[in-house]
């Protein structure tokens, strides 16, 4: 398959920028109410990568980063599908023992009053609040950035309080989160965080171009290594060639970035569904999702499968099944791991299956989170939206 123009031109100038070295560059200063323009007399910004790291049964994947001057660094839930950089206010009532911000941790942290978060997730968790504006480190990084924005919760509900993560990292494209899925308009600071934190990186000439490149550690690999960069992919985590195809644009129909067509699907060499699926790549979801019928289909085809209720599985944690997905005329295997998630109570040796069955789904709309994307290596170019997969090493 042929790569398109920009894709290939990105491709090329990896080899040229990655080795330039792992340090941010330092933009010109500029107010705290202001965004830098993009300043094409500035040395581009390098390509730069962080580690990613994950917990028990690959449920959710991580990085970290620190701000400001608060010696602790946050732990950040990695998301691809929404474009919202936010933390723990240190003043949040839900906030336990999470890390949070203020002055009292770092001197140099500003309250951004006027900003408003508001972001809600799929799974019916969310944060409000107002931003703030501090300096950012990479976990890897030697240099922080200059001082950005990003989101303050000052309320967080559902699960939040519960997990580990001291906020997310949402590095997604804007506009599919704005009720009632209206393009962005940077000039409305009551409808999002403004800008975006992919643009917010762009405009202060950290990063080259708003792309990042995923590659997925997983709990059952010892050592194993992931890795999250920015600008490019990052040649030391994939083996060429890619395979790029075009994500449909976001709108009220297809209000999720990152949708690209799935050709076909199946399980053990046999086609499983013939027709073609939506697949909407998504860092921040565990399983692959779907509808209860679609689910039922393709766990029913996994030997030894119990059915627990319409969508939910439960599979031989030592499955040998391959599940396949047909994508840009390439067949990408999902390791027969991956298909089992954690132990099922008082049934030994079974697991929970990550084909995931949900209600609220139609057929043909499928979320292809960790369970899928730890076997590939792949590339989210926001502005021609293109995803690009390649083997993963």
């Amino acid at each position: 398959m042929q790569f398109s123009k920009p894709f290939n031109a990105l491709l090329a100038s990896v080899i040229l920028t990655v080795y330039v070295g792992d340090v941010l560059a330092i933009p010109i200063s500029h107010r705290p109410d202001s965004w830098p323009e993009t300043n094409l007399t500035r040395r581009a910004a390098p390509i730069f990568s962080m580690p990613i790291t994950t917990v028990a049964y690959d449920a959710a994947f991580h990085v970290k980063m620190s701000i400001g001057e608060n010696p602790r660094p946050f732990l950040l839930h990695l998301d691809s599908a929404s474009s919202d950089f936010w933390v723990y206010s240190a003043k949040c009532p839900q906030r336990g023992s999470h890390n949070g911000v203020s002055t009292a941790e770092s001197t140099t942290f500003k309250e951004v009053s006027k900003a408003i978060l508001d972001v809600n997730y799929q799974d019916g968790d969310g944060a409000t609040g107002a931003g703030g504006l501090d300096t950012l480190l990479f976990a890897g990084q030697k240099v922080a950035t200059p001082a950005l924005e990003f989101g303050v919760a000052e309320e967080v509900f559902g699960r939040f309080p519960e997990l580990a993560e001291d906020g997310v990292l949402g590095l997604g494209p804007p506009g599919f989160d704005d009720e009632p899925f209206e393009p962005f308009d940077p000039d409305d600071e009551d409808e999002h965080l403004s800008p975006p934190f992919m643009q917010n990186l762009l405009a202060a000439n950290v990063i080259p171009a708003k792309v990042t490149g995923w590659k997925l550690p997983r709990t059952k690999d010892v050592d194993s290594l992931g890795s999250l960069s920015f600008g490019g992919p990052d040649p030391a985590h994939f083996s060429a060639p890619f395979v790029t195809v075009k994500a449909a644009e976001t709108n009220e129909r297809n209000p999720v970035p990152w949708g690209i067509s799935v050709d076909a699907v199946s399980i053990d060499g046999a086609v499983a569904i013939s027709t073609p699926v939506r697949g909407f790549v998504d860092f921040g979801t565990t399983n692959i999702v779907m509808s209860i019928t679609e689910a039922d289909t393709l766990n029913e085809k996994i030997p030894g499968a119990e059915k627990v209720s319409p969508g939910q599985w439960d599979i031989p944690c030592t499955t040998q099944a391959v599940l396949a997905l047909t994508i840009g005329g390439e067949v990408w295997p999902v390791d027969p791991r991956d298909l089992a998630y954690e132990p099922v109570e008082d049934s030994p040796g079974f697991c929970i299956s990550n084909i995931l069955g949900d209600g609220g789904v139609e057929d043909g709309r499928w979320i292809l989170g960790g369970t899928f994307l730890k076997n590939v290596y792949t590339v989210l170019v926001e502005d021609s939206l293109e995803v690009g997969f390649a083997q993963p090493r």
